[in-house]
């Protein structure tokens, strides 16, 4: 399996994010309770700002292991969602 993770991050890395989320979703079928692929998987979703796909799949993999990267994924989007400037707002 590592070389499945490996694989998809290295995809991730040289912007081929369909076929990333092609091997990530083929895996999830074989193992849908992979905390790595479902952190893969909100990578995914987060490179395309598909925000609430990447938090849904980082949520899960944070249910299936706490001390999965995803916690921090997860908060750092929170984080983008709620930024807020004020100044962008009273001209």
């Amino acid at each position: 399996m590592q070389q499945t993770y490996d694989t998809v991050r290295q995809l991730l890395e040289a912007g081929k994010t369909a076929e990333a989320e092609r091997l990530v979703l083929q895996e999830l079928e074989v193992v849908p309770n992979d905390a790595t692929l479902l952190y893969l998987k909100g990578r995914i979703g987060a490179k395309r700002a598909d925000w609430q796909g990447a938090l849904n799949a980082f949520n899960r993999a944070v249910q299936l292991d706490p001390d999965s990267p995803a916690r921090e994924a997860r908060q750092a989007i929170e984080e983008i969602l709620a930024f807020y400037h004020k100044d962008y707002y009273n001209p």
